[in-house]
């Protein structure tokens, strides 16, 4: 019965809400570093476009056959029933309710069911028996269905579901009986109608609860990273507190950690800052992202050594041959003796080295003029053979400020990153360099930063991430990220691609 539609209906349950009265957040030391929140539009956007399918899944459900016999004037009557289908199934109405610091509650009215199957029967007095058989059809009205998916957050962060009370009842029955004699199939119609109504009331909760039991295995199966950075390290986003109800939205909270791909799994500590979710519900899905989730991005840059590097003569070719860094500091021999004359006397025959290496994590600071990533690093100036071996004859600081501009291109989340601040510091050096030596080295490893290291970090940061969807079959609309004071917003529609033709009124509540 419930495939890919009815996953998506059970999963949206999990994290949606309407009319609720409003509930404290379950106490927690932590904030998270990605927060969702999913509004009454969106909800009854799902509803519009899964409810249909829904029915369409349930029409699906197979009855069991019935038989049984009774006395008749001066015989016995026996019948049969079998191969009962329901073959049809609308809701016209759907709701959905919150039960406070429990789940919600889906509900379903003024439904129509329609049952088709077969019958046979034989009659036997003395030593007389007849018998015949014919097909039926049942038209129910008047349907409602009411389900409570309850819910919490494992200590693991993998969300818990569970269904509570469920309830469905077919309140009128119309049977149409074909074939054979009327007088004898109209004495077991109406036990038929009544054992086949009681049967679609029990049978559609027992489906929906077997369902939504292995759609909870399944929750726990999920693998709750996203790849970033380029596939080199992943997001994690394990709730870290049962979600908030209030009367007009859901607010549910991840964990937001970059780390490594192959870090252990296990619950952190979470530090992220407030982030301000005031009177936000114009729209039907909202993401707060903090910039806890991008700071350890930077602690993983750090630790990584992703962005360690060695330029070298042999790998010169990975600075755009039309940069004027060639011609500023080339790494052959004699760039020691144009621009370092006294380092060639000692190192004759040696070749220009350069090692960049971060000396802190990068940090960033998310404001309404974008986000700020400060970068502060060592890079060495080396003297070097052939093979790479020589020794450091100067270090000089960097610190570097540097612009991103966040893009949403539906689920895709990048950005673009531009220089704003650019210092150097000579901290050693094996010689005394001059004023003009200090500023051929600061001019250099600028150019090396514009024409390199920029483009790489873009090639990066372009990778971006994508955002987990309901199923393949939803898509952000209208997206659009906003910089604030500590996170960055996205505020974002969503819809069924291809769109759903059919729709169904949603019950607005005064």
């Amino acid at each position: 019965m419930c495939r890919l539609t009815f996953l998506v209906l059970c999963f949206t349950t999990l994290w949606t809400h309407l009319n609720a009265v409003p509930v404290e957040p379950t106490p927690s030391i932590e904030h998270p570093g990605i927060i969702g929140r999913f509004t009454q539009s969106g909800f009854n956007n799902i509803m519009r476009n899964v409810v249909p399918k829904l029915g369409e899944e349930i029409a699906d459900m197979d009855l069991p056959d019935y038989s049984g016999n009774f006395r008749r004037a001066f015989g016995k009557v026996s019948y049969k029933v079998s191969r009962i289908n329901l073959i049809d199934f609308i809701a016209p109405l759907a709701n959905l309710t919150s039960m406070p610091g429990r789940g919600v509650k889906l509900t379903l009215s003024n439904a129509t069911a329609v049952i088709n199957g077969s019958w046979e029967y034989s009659y036997k007095a003395f030593f007389l028996k007849v018998g015949d058989n014919g097909t039926f059809v049942i038209n129910g009205t008047g349907m409602g269905l009411s389900l409570e998916v309850l819910f919490d957050t494992a200590e693991s962060g993998y969300p818990n579901m569970t269904i509570g009370n469920c309830d469905a009842a077919l309140d009128d029955v119309d049977i149409i009986m074909s074939g054979g004699a009327s007088w004898l199939y109209n004495l077991f119609s109406k036990k038929l109608s009544k054992a086949i109504q009681n049967d679609v009331n029990e049978q559609v909760c027992n489906e929906i609860r077997d369902y939504v039991g292995r759609f909870g295995d399944k929750l726990h199966a999920l693998n709750l990273s996203t790849p970033v950075l380029g596939g080199k390290a992943s997001i994690d986003f394990k709730m870290v507190q049962p979600p908030l109800f209030t009367a007009d939205y859901v607010d549910v909270f991840f964990t937001g950690k970059i780390h490594a791909v192959n870090a252990t799994d296990e619950r952190v500590e979470v530090k992220a800052e407030w982030m301000n979710r005031t009177d936000v519900m114009s729209k039907m899905m909202y993401i707060w992202i903090s910039d806890y989730v991008f700071n350890t991005m930077g602690q993983f840059l750090y630790e990584s050594g992703v962005m360690q590097y060695t330029l070298h003569p042999l790998n010169i070719g990975d600075i755009p041959t039309d940069s004027d860094f060639h011609s500023l500091l080339p790494l052959e021999t004699y760039a020691l003796r144009r621009s370092f004359p006294e380092l060639h006397e000692q190192f004759s025959n040696r070749l220009v080295q350069l090692g960049f290496k971060l000396t802190a994590p990068p940090t960033f600071k998310t404001s309404a003029a974008g986000q700020m990533m400060t970068v502060n690093s060592a890079v060495t100036l080396g003297a070097v053979d052939e093979s790479g071996e020589g020794e450091t004859v100067a270090t000089i600081q960097v610190e570097l400020d540097i612009l991103i501009k966040p893009i949403l291109d539906a689920e895709h989340l990048s950005a673009v990153a531009g220089i704003r601040r650019f210092h150097t510091g000579l901290e050693s050096s094996t010689f005394k360099a001059s004023r003009k030596q200090e500023q051929i080295l600061q001019k250099a490893l600028l150019l090396l930063v514009e024409d390199a290291g920029l483009p790489w970090l873009n090639g990066i940061l372009g990778h971006g991430i994508v955002f987990p969807v309901l199923s393949p079959d939803w898509r952000f609309n209208n997206a659009q990220v906003t910089t604030h004071e500590g996170y960055m917003l996205v505020e974002t529609d969503f819809g069924l691609v291809p769109v759903t033709e059919h729709e169904i009124p949603v019950v607005e509540d005064d």
